[in-house]
């Protein structure tokens, strides 16, 4: 019990700090691979922000992610009904507007260092 609740714990404090964010900037979630790995599909923390809705953790296939596959399959057989997903549009679009405000983020730090340097004043 206590182990899991360290490990639920580190979810939510490296989840937060450790990892990308393919989704949305509006809060300090993120994406990290090996937080998956250990929290079976729950380290794909900035999709989960970004789409609550989803009893998926994350969307594409090759992600691991244990838990959507047994809530899907629990909702094969009768066991779990109703499973939201969020449509591939929405989640393309939120993954186009971060693509969209990275690139300005590096041209603007790109600009910045070309602007010449004033010299100081004698």
């Amino acid at each position: 019990m206590v182990l899991f609740q360290h490990i639920t714990f580190l979810i939510n404090s490296a989840g937060h700090s450790r990892g990308s964010q393919p989704y949305s900037t509006r809060d300090s979630s993120r994406d990290n691979w090996w937080l998956a790995v250990l929290m079976f599909g729950g380290g794909y923390h900035n999709f989960h922000h970004s789409f609550p809705g989803d009893y998926r953790s994350s969307f594409a296939w090759y992600h691991w992610d244990p838990t959507k596959w047994w809530i899907w399959s629990l909702n094969r057989v009768g066991l779990a009904h109703r499973l939201k997903r969020t449509p591939l549009l929405a989640i393309a679009r939120a993954r186009q507007r971060m693509e969209r405000i990275n690139a300005e983020r590096v041209s603007n730090a790109r600009s910045a260092e070309r602007k010449p340097q004033c010299l100081p004043s004698r």
